[in-house]
């Protein structure tokens, strides 16, 4: 039974990498090309758990050691995969070649180990020294890793309320859950490939492992393959957004003012009459961008009057209208034919988790309690 979870989960990373490399949606197209390398190097890993599962007698040393090589930068893949996610534009430096360090120390070593004409395996030679050392320096790389990944990713979804009103299919959080995954497994795997930590019930484990893993690839293709352009916007938008998130990242006090007070007035007057008239808040996917164009108005500066003007963020801000307009709604005796979900569709949410946390958030209420009450009040 161990050996087919391994047989499909060496399938399911090889066409999911192939997925994720051709990006047939040519959507984050930098990001998915890191972590197309990512899903590779899992099925690199599944490769060489499948070789020691059916017991192959390799001939070739060294061709065994190069098929763990790819455990190695892994960890690096995976951050610059959600680096790119979260910054679309940014550039390659040469800094950034430092990631793979370790893996390029590994493979003088393995080299050097051939040179000697030493014929054991030395990544996997788990008897000497050297070898637990180089563990213990993987396993502190592991976590420091999906350390730096949890909180970019963490950032980057406090950086979408900025200009998205919708941010749940662009926020990272599958990713994320991925990374909590691999936390909680990691010092399991560590210890048991290190120590034989679960020595009489390694069978158990090792059919544990493979089911999570195969359950893991199969939430990784699910998500990877619905997710959207994060920043589906002009290299001039993208500018000022990443201005915007910079800014409202450091402390008020400090920030530039981009108008007088009286100005911000008039616009907050002015962007409260459109958002009571023209109601722009019902387009699901209205962004920060699309608002500041309607409004003849740059993106910087509609951010600078939401901030300011509302102490508010864009996505509080737009669906604080949206509530209030499904309040509406809700007491409208002409929308009874309306279920609590059709009614948050009908004000702009996509999803109805996100309309009844968002509901309780603004009146303390669930859209149920709401309705009951206001019968009662009646």
């Amino acid at each position: 039974m161990i050996a087919i979870l391994n047989y499909l989960s060496l399938g399911a990373s090889f066409l999911l990498s192939f997925l994720l490399l051709i990006n047939p949606q040519k959507v984050n197209q930098k990001a998915n090309r890191w972590f197309g390398g990512f899903a590779l190097c899992l099925f690199f890993l599944f490769l060489e758990n499948t070789i020691y599962i059916v017991d192959i007698n390799y001939e070739n040393q060294l061709l065994f050691d190069f098929l763990t090589l790819p455990s190695l930068i892994i960890n690096p893949l995976l951050y610059l995969s959600v680096v790119y996610f979260v910054t679309p534009e940014k550039q390659w430096q040469n800094k950034d070649y430092l990631h793979f360090c370790f893996a390029l120390l590994m493979i003088l070593l393995i080299v050097s180990n051939v040179a000697l004409n030493n014929k054991e395996i030395f990544i996997n030679h788990t008897s000497n020294n050297i070898t637990i050392l180089l563990h213990i320096i993987y396993s502190i790389q592991l976590f420091a890793y999906l350390l730096f990944t949890y909180l970019k990713i963490t950032n980057h979804q406090k950086n979408l309320a900025q200009f998205s009103s919708t941010v749940e299919s662009v926020d990272l959080k599958w990713l994320k859950n991925i990374i909590i995954s691999i936390i909680i497994m990691s010092p399991l795997c560590i210890l048991s490939s290190l120590f034989n930590f679960f020595p009489s019930s390694s069978h158990n484990f090792e059919f544990f492992k493979g089911l999570i893993s195969l359950i893991g690839l199969f939430y990784i293709a699910f998500y990877s393959m619905k997710q959207k352009e994060i920043y589906p916007f002009n290299t001039e938008d993208k500018k000022q957004i990443n201005s915007i998130i910079h800014e409202t990242n450091t402390y008020d006090e400090i920030r530039k003012k981009l108008i007088s007070d009286s100005q911000l007035k008039e616009y907050v007057t002015d962007l409260s009459t459109i958002m009571k008239t023209e109601k722009p808040f019902l387009e699901c996917e209205l962004s920060l961008v699309k608002l500041a164009s309607r409004m003849n108005i740059s993106t910087h500066l509609l951010s600078y009057i939401i901030n300011k003007g509302f102490n508010e963020n864009f996505y509080q801000f737009i669906n604080r209208y949206r509530i209030e307009e499904a309040k509406k709604l809700i007491v409208n005796p002409q929308m009874n034919h309306l279920s609590f979900q059709g009614i948050g569709f009908e004000v702009g949410f996509n999803s109805k988790t996100v309309f009844n946390t968002t509901f309780k958030k603004c009146t303390g209420q669930t859209p149920s309690e709401f309705k009951k009450l206001q019968y009662c009040e009646t």
